[in-house]
C-alpha cells in the first residue's frame, strides 16, 4: 500500500487530513519488553501479531506521506510532534521505521517547528535514541530556523522596500515639477 503512495499523486489537503489522522492514532510498532517466563512472552508475541498483523504501518505512512513534501497547515504540524512527543515515556524499544519517520518530519518541517516543540523533540531523542539517527535529527533541529523567526526582520525588509519606492517617486516628482518649472519660466 505504501508503494502505491509512492508512485501517486496525491492531493496536498487529503494527505494532510491522512496525517493529523494517523497522527491520532495509537501506535503499535514498538517491540514489548519480554516477561519474565519465556512462555508467557510467546503469547504476548501471537496475540500482538493476531491484533496487529503489521505493527509500525503507522511510521511508514507517516514518512511516505511526508516524502511528498507538501506544505502542511501548522495544525497538522503541531499533531505530528504530539505524536512523536508522546512517546516520551515509552518504555518499548522503538523500531527503526519510528526513527526514520521522526527524521523525515524533521527534515522536512524544521522550520515549521515553534521553538518550544524543537526542545520537546530534542528531550523526546534523548529517551528514544538510535544509534544513527539520533545524531542527524539533533543536527537538523540546531541549524535550523524555527517557526515565527525571521518573519519580523521579513516585514521590515518589505517596509524597507516599500519606503525606498515612495522615496524614490517623491524624488521623481521634485525633479519633474522643477522640470516644468524652468520650462515655464522660459
Amino acid at each position: 500500500m505504501a508503494s502505491i503512495i509512492v508512485k501517486v499523486s496525491i492531493p496536498a489537503l487529503q494527505s494532510a487530513v491522512a496525517l493529523l489522522k494517523i497522527a491520532q492514532m495509537e501506535y503499535s510498532g514498538a517491540s514489548p519488553s519480554p516477561p519474565p517466563r519465556q512462555g508467557a512472552w510467546l503469547l504476548l508475541a501471537h496475540s500482538r501479531i493476531a491484533l496487529n498483523p503489521l505493527p509500525g504501518a503507522n511510521s511508514i505512512f507517516i514518512r511516505v506521506l511526508l516524502d511528498k513534501k507538501y506544505s502542511l497547515p501548522y495544525r497538522v504540524i503541531d499533531a505530528l510532534v504530539d505524536h512523536f512527543v508522546g512517546f516520551i515515556k515509552e518504555e518499548r524499544m522503538l523500531p527503526v521505521l519510528w526513527h526514520q519517520a521522526l527524521l523525515v518530519f524533521v527534515q522536512r518541517y524544521k522550520e515549521d517547528m515553534t521553538p518550544n516543540q524543537k526542545a520537546q523533540v530534542k528531550q523526546l531523542i534523548k529517551h528514544q535514541g538510535h544509534h544513527t539517527i539520533t545524531g542527524e535529527i539533533l543536527r537538523e533541529l540546531n541549524e535550523s530556523k524555527s517557526r515565527g523567526e525571521g518573519q519580523a526582520s521579513a516585514e521590515s525588509t518589505v517596509a524597507l522596500h516599500h519606503l525606498l519606492i515612495l522615496a524614490s517617486t517623491m524624488l521623481i516628482l521634485t525633479n519633474l515639477s522643477l522640470s516644468l518649472a524652468d520650462m515655464m519660466a522660459m
